[in-house]
């Protein structure tokens, strides 16, 4: 990073290319250093004590302000300037609670509404032999007609909501996925519940055999897009979201994902094991949480009296316990109540993939003694046809 920190500026200009200055964030403020530093150690189980753990040298990867940025870059006002007019192009509103799904386009004279039907219904006479084969050796637990009632009321409330266009895109990709003999996953979760999903072979799954319940995945009462989790073979998944890039286009797709939040007793815990404190009396202190729901160390001792008193008498310093390493894990317990451990997260798929970076993008380069600037500090070279 010295290195390429110190060629930048020749290549900048060699290339006509402007430099942008951006500052390595990792937390908000300043003093979040030490809790930052915890929490790498939680996800990497070490201990803060080991020299050979994985750290950042410094307090400086926050989200600086202006006045802070324009000191740091003194030297470099016209990066500064860039910086900003980036930032000025950016316009995102998350106000919206309409769906921003893609277009599906259907092929003529079929409108949406029609087509989702028309495809649903075909999938359903493929899937008639197998009931019809199990009826006739009376192994179906329901008659045929009960499923064309079934598959009637799934397509009245799914076009009712104006999910049509979500089903055949789903539909579509793992179509598309089969076809290239990549492997696909039976279906789980809530989808499973969906006669239609059946019918579309988006999972593998009869409901109706295993009297599984549709409304607990799309309920008329509870407008809110349906949660369908697919599985793709691990080594060529890639290939399924390219396919739904190339369809749909690389600005209209992106990556999801969620966490796992770290619970008030769990953190209590997790924090002193890093901070090296004796199992029991770390114990001793996770114990007065009270196990509720949605439950914080910032609730548990004003909400319970005896939980006050116990707290207080776990965190009294005596000559085997100093105070200052219990109040510390229950100072930083609170500072990480609801946050996402740094572990591995768990990827939840679905049809989208990350725009493709630029070519010019770098991460933030470290300190440079020679140049005094602060850790996580550094400049940028700009692409002078960045679209705002």
């Amino acid at each position: 990073m010295r290195i390429a920190r110190t060629v930048l500026q020749p290549i900048a200009a060699d290339l006509g290319v402007p430099l942008v200055c951006t500052n390595d964030v990792h937390y908000l403020r300043q003093t979040d250093h030490h809790p930052h530093d915890v929490l790498l150690c939680i996800g990497t189980g070490k201990n803060v004590h080991d020299v050979n753990r994985l750290r950042y040298h410094g307090d400086q990867f926050y989200l600086k302000k202006a006045g802070e940025m324009a000191a740091v870059f003194s030297d470099h006002p016209e990066a500064l300037h860039h910086t900003v007019e980036i930032a000025e192009r950016c316009d995102v509103d998350l106000s919206a609670t309409e769906h921003q799904l893609p277009n599906f386009d259907v092929p003529e004279p079929f409108t949406l509404s029609e087509y989702f039907g028309h495809v649903v219904r075909q999938g359903f006479q493929k899937r008639l032999p197998r009931l019809r084969g199990l009826d006739d050796r009376r192994r179906l637990q329901h008659p045929i007609a009960d499923y064309q009632g079934r598959l009637d009321y799934e397509i009245d409330v799914i076009q009712q909501m104006g999910y049509e266009g979500y089903f055949l895109i789903v539909w579509d990709f793992i179509r598309y996925a089969r076809e290239q003999g990549i492997p696909v996953g039976p279906g789980r979760g809530s989808a499973a519940g969906s006669l239609v999903a059946y019918c579309l072979q988006i999972t593998d799954v009869d409901p109706l055999e295993f009297d599984l319940i549709f409304e607990r995945f799309l309920n008329p009462e509870r407008v809110e897009l349906p949660d369908i989790d697919i599985d793709f073979c691990e080594r060529r998944r890639g290939e399924v979201i390219e396919y739904v890039t190339r369809k749909y286009g690389r600005e209209n797709v992106a990556q999801i994902i969620t966490f796992g939040t770290m619970k008030a007793r769990a953190v209590v815990r997790d924090v002193g094991r890093t901070l090296g404190m004796s199992y029991a009396e770390v114990d001793r202190v996770a114990k007065q949480v009270p196990q509720t729901l949605d439950m914080t160390l910032d609730k548990a001792p004003r909400g319970d009296r005896d939980c006050r008193i116990e707290t207080r008498r776990c965190v009294r310093p005596t000559r085997h316990r100093p105070l200052g390493r219990r109040r510390t894990c229950l100072r930083l317990g609170s500072e990480y109540r609801g946050l996402r451990p740094p572990r591995r997260p768990r990827a939840v798929w679905g049809p989208v993939r990350p725009a493709r970076r630029s070519p010019t993008c770098g991460r933030a380069c470290r300190r440079d003694r020679a140049s005094r600037r602060p850790q996580g500090a550094s400049c940028h070279l700009r692409q002078r046809s960045a679209r705002p």
